[in-house]
């Protein structure tokens, strides 16, 4: 990744190994999360969607037991073997609408695996 494509990014990312379900207007699909941050997530998948697919993703963070729900839409994909050496095949999402009480949920969550207290 290069420093600009990094400095792009307004929110601190989490790696994670969450499982998440997502549905498009054209299927439902069940994969993980590499990593999250309140601007979206990163799914590992075989099978990357295309650019600018909006999909609708749920997903339960650990010790929690209401669910993150979002819409999204899918900003980069990765394929091994087709860019410059990426260790994995998934898709970047970013959030366009996440919900009060799952905004709620994930702040206190990335609080938390960022080292800060919670308010």
């Amino acid at each position: 990744m290069t420093k600009a494509s990094r400095e792009r990014r307004r929110e601190r990312r989490v790696p994670v190994q969450i499982q998440i379900q997502y549905k498009t207007a054209d299927g439902f699909f069940q994969d993980y999360m590499r990593n999250l941050s309140l601007g979206g997530i990163f799914i590992q998948t075989a099978k990357p969607l295309p650019m600018n697919t909006k999909l609708r993703v749920e997903f339960c963070l650990p010790e929690m037991a209401d669910p993150i729900t979002a819409d999204g839409i899918v900003v980069h994909t990765l394929r091994v073997g087709r860019t410059k050496s990426p260790s994995v095949s998934g898709m970047g999402i970013r959030f366009s609408a996440l919900e009060s009480s799952s905004k709620q949920l994930l702040e206190s969550y990335l609080q938390v695996q960022n080292g800060a207290v919670p308010p």
